[in-house]
């Protein structure tokens, strides 16, 4: 990996906001516009969608079908998202007093969005109202003949949505006002209960979840969606979610991101040994006995799917095909379920537009993973016509396409031009000594939640005196340099001694800045992500 140290001019924040030389280096390392900052500082609220015709209209079709006593029938999605989605329309309807049912695909049989087979067994089942949720926009056919049968359908989506599809009851984020416009699936859904009237926790914390399980920019609604969730889950017990997350220390966005996100994931990835139907009334529970009970399932569940990953992950460099803008990667021994994580593991390597495939029967189905300013859907919807199904959004895409027509979709990509910069460097903050304090890095956590749009920062410090050397469990290396009043601790995971460390002098790493507390004792880590040459 390739680093370059940013060139910041940080004084005139620290005139103006007041702040420490750290934290003002990191604002003007993202040179945030004035609306940005205002939401970092000032934290405000977004504005209400009281007068919103669309949330209106569906409004009037749920009214009617509770005065009409119509069963209604929610569709999902197997990924976070669509579970926690799934899982607030639920409980919504069942606050209304409404007779629903629900059904969340299996990802290896079915696939993703409505289809007419399911429209079919909604009409046998009497449903006369279908509410999709994080998909719908795509699936023109299947709600043309639910029309046909006089069934109703309600379409909660943020995927994107072609220009000239049309549709009679729609939630998405475009209809709505700017502040709103990046929300996920739930995002949409949560909206739907407060102009409904209902504030509930459950909504919050599932929205806050999805929000962040789905990467979405956590600026404007997002970032407030967020910080509401995890300032209730950090206040009041939610069983279902602590009993997956197990935490003893405060619950944060990377605690969500990297634990009950996967463990979310991972009934819809390994649908052939499990169903993300379950999920849905597991997060509705409220017997303690039972939760936990379920959770254990769950967490042995995900514990499996690591597994997977990590034998595919050995196999991964095997078969390949490197493009001007991807690189591709097709084997019939990777689980359909877990080609995301693959994609988006290469991606983190390479940091290149990743496709990752599987060979399903006569058919290679394939996840799409990109970099920031390369909307991988708008590139891939050029090749639209080759694909049996496509669907997505700029950093990540879904597609399948025929084994008889993948030599043609690689010649084409092959033949594209390069408009991806193959001299890309990751952009680093140049640290000093003296700009690290407890009250400096602690400054720090106004810029949280840390997620898409506003990731936590990447630092470099180097040639300082070591006071102190050791080895965590004896194999990891720990330094420990004493600034003034505070103990700083250069701790890897990644790296050697003779890579951190020359003639008990720092060498120039790239980390992450903490602050570890234990038994009342706070110190300063810097977590080691890396130890390069630096392009300046």
């Amino acid at each position: 990996m390739d680093y370059h140290i940013k060139e910041l001019d940080y004084q005139k924040y620290i005139d103006e906001f007041k702040v420490s030389p750290l934290l003002a280096k990191v604002l003007a390392f993202f040179d945030f516009d004035s609306g940005q900052l205002d939401q970092i500082f000032s934290d405000p609220k977004p504005e209400s969608l009281t007068d919103n015709q669309n949330l209106a209209r569906v409004k009037q079709r749920l009214d009617l079908a509770k005065a009409n006593n119509e069963k209604v029938f929610v569709f999902g999605d197997y990924d976070a998202d669509g579970i926690c989605s799934t899982t607030m329309m639920v409980s919504l309807l069942r606050q209304l007093c409404l007779t629903c049912g629900y059904y969340i695909p299996n990802r290896l049989t079915e696939g993703y969005g409505l289809n007419s087979v399911i429209v079919e067994k909604v009409k046998q089942k009497g449903y006369t109202l279908i509410i999709t949720v994080d998909n719908g926009v795509s699936a023109q056919k299947a709600i043309a003949l639910a029309n046909s049968y006089q069934i109703d359908v309600i379409i909660c989506d943020h995927h994107i949505i072609k220009e000239d599809q049309k549709f009679t009851y729609l939630l998405h984020p475009t209809q709505f006002s700017e502040s709103y416009q990046k929300l996920c699936g739930a995002g949409v859904v949560l909206q739907l209960a407060l102009y409904l009237g209902f504030n509930d926790d459950i909504y919050w914390l599932l929205a806050m979840a999805a929000t962040i399980g789905d990467m979405v920019e956590l600026f404007d609604a997002n970032r407030y969606i967020v910080k509401r969730g995890l300032d209730i889950i950090n206040k009041r017990s939610f069983l279902p979610i602590n009993a997956l997350l197990n935490a003893t220390q405060e619950i944060d966005e990377e605690l969500i991101a990297y634990k009950l996100i996967p463990a979310l994931n991972t009934l819809g990835r390994l649908a052939d040994e499990a169903n993300a139907n379950v999920l849905v009334e597991y997060l509705l529970l409220k017997d303690d006995i039972t939760i936990n009970n379920t959770a254990k399932q769950i967490m042995a569940l995900n514990d499996k799917r690591k597994t997977i990953v990590k034998k595919s992950d050995m196999e991964l460099n095997a078969n390949g095909y490197e493009c001007a803008n991807y690189n591709i990667y097709i084997s019939d021994k990777y689980h359909e379920g877990v080609i995301g994580l693959l994609a988006n593991r290469m991606l983190q390597k390479y940091q290149k537009p990743i496709l990752v495939g599987t060979n399903n029967n006569k058919e290679i189905k394939f996840s799409g993973r990109s970099i920031n300013g390369f909307d991988i859907h708008l590139q891939l919807m050029k090749y639209d016509y080759l694909f049996n199904n496509f669907g997505g959004h700029k950093q990540a895409c879904g597609f399948s396409i025929d084994q008889t027509k993948l030599p043609i979709f690689i010649e084409l990509l092959k033949k594209e031009t390069n408009i991806i910069d193959n001299d890309l460097c990751v952009e680093v903050i140049k640290l000093d000594l003296e700009d690290l304090s407890m009250e400096s890095i602690e400054e720090l956590n106004c810029l949280r939640p840390y997620g898409t749009g506003i990731k936590q920062p990447l630092f470099t410090l180097g040639d300082i005196a070591v006071d102190k050397y050791e080895l965590i469990k004896g194999k990891y290396p720990k330094a420990m340099i004493i600034n003034q009043k505070d103990r700083i601790n250069v701790i890897s995971f990644r790296t050697l001694k003779k890579e951190m460390c020359t003639d008990n002098k720092l060498n120039d790493i790239v980390g992450k800045l903490s602050i570890n507390k234990f038994q009342n004792h706070k110190s300063i880590n810097i977590i080691v992500e890396d130890i390069m040459y630096f392009n300046y």
